[in-house]
Order: C-alpha cells, then sequence, then structure tokens
C-alpha cells in the first residue's frame, strides 16, 4: 500500500473514532470524554450501567409451564375411544338384529330398535366428549356468558285497567268489580 493510499484510511479510521467519541458524550449527557478505565467497547459501558452484574444476569424466559398431559385430558380421551368402539359394536349389532328380522325372527325387532338407540345415544356422548376434549386442549373457547335481563313489569294497556286512588286493593292488587275499575266483559252462550 502506498503512503498516498494510507491517508486516506487513517483520516477515516480518525473520524471514525471521532463519531464514536460523539456517541458517546450523548450517552452520558455529562458531554466530557470518555475514559479508558470505562472501556473500549460499548458491551462494557451497557453492562457496567445496569444495577446487576454477570453476563446473563436477569430472567430472559417465563415461568416454565408443565409440559404433561393432564389426567382429565386422558379420561376424556379413554371416554371417547370407549364410546366410539361401543357405537361401531351397536351398530354391527344392528345390522346383524335387522338381517335376522327379515328372516322373520320377531324377537329381532326389539333388539334392532335397541342397539339402535345404544349406537346414536354411544355417537352422542362420544361427540359431546370431543366437544369436552377440543376445549380441555385449547383448540376451542368455552360460549361467552350472557347478562341475565330481568324484564320490567308491563305497564296497564288500557286507562280502564289501571287502578285509581280511591280503587280498594289486597295487598297493592286491584279488586275486581270495585269502583274505579271496568268490570270484566263476560259474554253468555245462548
Amino acid at each position: 500500500m502506498s503512503p498516498r493510499q494510507a491517508r486516506p484510511r487513517a483520516r477515516r479510521q480518525a473520524g471514525l473514532a471521532e463519531s464514536a467519541r460523539s456517541v458517546e458524550k450523548d450517552r452520558d449527557g455529562s458531554g466530557a470524554p470518555p475514559t479508558l478505565a470505562a472501556g473500549i467497547g460499548d458491551n462494557v459501558t451497557v453492562a457496567s450501567r445496569g444495577s446487576s452484574a454477570g453476563k446473563r444476569a436477569g430472567a430472559r424466559r417465563g415461568v416454565r409451564q408443565r409440559r404433561g398431559v393432564s389426567p382429565r385430558v386422558l379420561l376424556l380421551a379413554a371416554g371417547i375411544t370407549v364410546a366410539v368402539i361401543a357405537w361401531g359394536y351397536l351398530v354391527w349389532t344392528a345390522i346383524s338384529f335387522g338381517g335376522d328380522a327379515r328372516d322373520g325372527d320377531g324377537r329381532a325387532w326389539g333388539f334392532l330398535a335397541l342397539s339402535t338407540v345404544g349406537a346414536v345415544a354411544c355417537l352422542f356422548a362420544g361427540l359431546m366428549l370431543l366437544a369436552r376434549l377440543s376445549r380441555a386442549i385449547g383448540f376451542t373457547s368455552a360460549p361467552p356468558t350472557r347478562a341475565r335481563v330481568v324484564p320490567a313489569p308491563e305497564p296497564p294497556t288500557r286507562a280502564a285497567d289501571a287502578p285509581t286512588a280511591d280503587a280498594p286493593t289486597i295487598d297493592g292488587a286491584p279488586v275486581d268489580g270495585a269502583p274505579g275499575r271496568a268490570a270484566p266483559h263476560r259474554h253468555r252462550a245462548d
């Protein structure tokens, strides 16, 4: 490298060092140039500013969660398995009883009906357990709860139905046929 090429390179390096010093002045806020005791690199300066010492001081992760399968999930999975196996068996017996009933066995119709109802119940139970399992695992969430609304009492619709101040009441309810209240219309069958 020739001396002419070396001079611009040295000037660039000196300019970079000067800009690093000005950045360091701005970080302090003091405006004083950094001392050699503070260290050369930024890592030393940044690490010395914190209250804790050490390369890996402070937690970087949250609390570690348990990774095992909960007993509730295992119980739901076992229930689904039993329900699906029972459903398959009851469908197979319903097919068998249906064949016997068509061949003339009268009692097979009753067993066919029982096995069909049992198969439907097992399939329903399996699907309900599957919904609970998906909620327990976190695939789905519970439906939002609604605030219970209590309906307000309806005001009287006709002026004749509203009690007047001089109308007699029993426990706050107007008495039929009392003054101030119209008597109910009664129709007689002729």
